[in-house]
């Protein structure tokens, strides 16, 4: 449990600031690269670009995932990385266009890459719950 909670506090989101991009009417609102250091370096596992539509004022959320990563990640990275992504927000869409009675049809990028299910449901909030029983800071959320 102590190794999960160091690597929570390991991983970290970088943003930057605002861009205009000349190929697309559309504005970076911010860019955030989560990082977990390997043995040597650290790695990144992904990449979330938030930006604006500036015709249609619409909000687009990019999320690009190191899939190359997350196939090789231990238990323990998987499981943080999972917490983390629950707040953060990883590219989610309702399976069958709308939510079941439960809400536990979210499937979300990061999560699926993970292999933690559906946002809320039983695989993912289960394993977070079991993961993180000691902590009660993690359990309040």
């Amino acid at each position: 449990m102590k190794n999960l909670s160091i690597l929570l506090i390991l991983i970290s989101l970088i943003g930057c600031t605002p861009e205009e991009s000349a190929d697309t009417p559309t504005t970076t609102l911010n860019r955030y690269e989560a990082y977990i250091p390997s043995a040597d370096h650290q790695v990144r596992v992904l990449t979330r670009i938030s930006t604006v539509d500036t015709t249609t004022g619409e909000s687009i959320l990019e999320l690009s995932i190191n899939t190359n990563y997350t196939q090789e990640a231990s238990d323990v990275e998987c499981l943080a990385l999972g917490y983390v992504a629950t707040f953060i927000g990883n590219d989610c869409w309702w399976q069958n266009d709308s939510p079941n009675e439960d809400r536990t049809n979210l499937e979300c990028k990061l999560l699926t890459a993970l292999d933690l299910g559906c946002q809320c449901s039983e695989k993912h909030l289960g394993s977070l719950k079991k993961a993180f029983a000691t902590d009660s800071v993690a359990l309040q959320n």
